[in-house]
């Protein structure tokens, strides 16, 4: 083989397992693992409320490396290979926002909805889905989208604030 080859090839796979959210989970998932384990009230809330801690800790750790801004601090930066990471995850996360923003103010994408409980329930029963992005006319929940999820909740919550001037608590 090439020199370096075996290097290069295990620096992929370790990409490509951190991209399919495999390897290591980082401390919040450790911890939420432990937390799923406990045989009491808080292992139960753990193991309903995240089911797949591990999951949900890389998930949230790729949310904010392309996050424009807190994919820059240090905490969150040194977990990536290179410098070109970083700049490939703001560039990527800076197009996602903007594209989000555009959709967002355009009434794509909804946030909690009103304040007030009855015409939050008309909209409902007019087919308005709280939290969710409307795509070829149909809404489509925003934790479905993953590691943008955080993005489109924010989008949805600006916008219902910018059109309403007031903001429900989030389901």
């Amino acid at each position: 083989t090439l020199p370096g080859t075996q290097r290069v090839l295990d620096a992929a796979k370790a990409y490509a397992d951190e991209l399919g959210y495999k390897g290591d989970p980082g401390g919040m998932g450790h911890w939420l693992n432990q937390a799923a384990k406990r045989d009491d009230a808080i292992g139960v809330l753990a193991s309903f409320l995240v089911p797949f801690p591990s999951m949900a800790s890389r998930m949230a750790r790729a949310a904010l490396r392309s996050t424009p801004g807190v994919g820059l601090l240090p905490a969150i930066r040194r977990g990536q290979p290179t410098k070109f990471d970083v700049v490939y995850d703001q560039a990527f996360g800076t197009a996602v926002a903007s594209g989000i923003t555009y959709w967002a103010f355009n009434g794509g994408i909804t946030g909690s909805g009103p304040a007030d409980q009855k015409q939050r329930q008309d909209m409902i029963d007019q087919g308005w889905q709280p939290n969710s992005t409307l795509v070829a006319g149909h809404y489509i929940p925003n934790r479905l989208f993953q590691r943008f999820q955080p993005m489109l909740d924010t989008a949805g919550e600006l916008h219902d604030a910018a059109v309403r001037g007031d903001i429900a608590v989030a389901d």
